[in-house]
């Protein structure tokens, strides 16, 4: 096989800087960089803590509903090791479970750090003529060392760093079935701080 044209083509390439030009191709075929996770969690075991700190018997349901959703989201993107949600629902038997700090809750349920959610906000609303529901979910997200009670991140931002998540409106959505997508959503959405992802992903894209 004569391989002389391709050769040839080559050296203009190079010497015309018409290279540039394939590179540039190139550079928009691979796509968009990807974003780096704004922390990454060492790996050490993680308890995820959902409630909302002034009132959490208000949102009782919706952040058990949202912490279930995180571990299953930390566990499918291998972010750290997960504590079983069920030692957290032992240790909030305790009589005392109610003025326990964030990082004694942590050892208590075995964990080495704590995914803490204050749910500030967790519910839907509707049309006027009731024919379409969406969901709203306003969250301050921190990671605590479970021994010493620092956060670990973020370091500049002392309640939390703010997630704000809202649903498209459903045709004929019930509040359940929103919540449940609204919880999908914002575990989504927090759990793509803590690892690299593309802007290419789809919404709610796994592993």
């Amino acid at each position: 096989m004569n391989r002389a044209p391709h050769t040839t083509a080559l050296l203009l390439c190079l010497l015309t800087g018409g290279c540039n030009v394939i590179g540039a191709v190139g550079g928009q075929l691979a796509g968009p960089p990807t974003v780096k996770a704004r922390y990454t969690p060492p790996r050490e075991p993680m308890l995820v803590l959902v409630e909302n700190y002034h009132n959490p018997a208000a949102t009782r349901l919706d952040a058990q509903r949202l912490g279930l959703r995180l571990t299953e989201e930390l566990a499918n993107w291998k972010i750290a090791p997960v504590i079983d949600p069920g030692h957290l629902e032992s240790v909030k038997a305790r009589e005392d479970f109610a003025k326990m700090p964030i990082e004694q809750v942590g050892r208590a349920a075995g964990a080495r750090q704590v995914l803490y959610v204050n749910l500030r906000e967790f519910g839907t609303s509707t049309t006027v003529g009731a024919d379409a529901t969406k969901g709203r979910a306003e969250m301050h997200v921190r990671v605590v060392d479970a021994a010493t009670g620092r956060t670990r991140w973020p370091t500049d931002a002392p309640r939390g760093y703010p997630v704000t998540v809202e649903t498209p409106w459903v045709g004929g959505g019930n509040e359940v079935a929103v919540k449940g997508q609204l919880a999908r959503h914002a575990a989504y959405e927090i759990v793509r701080l803590l690892r690299t992802w593309s802007p290419e992903e789809n919404d709610l894209s796994e592993p």
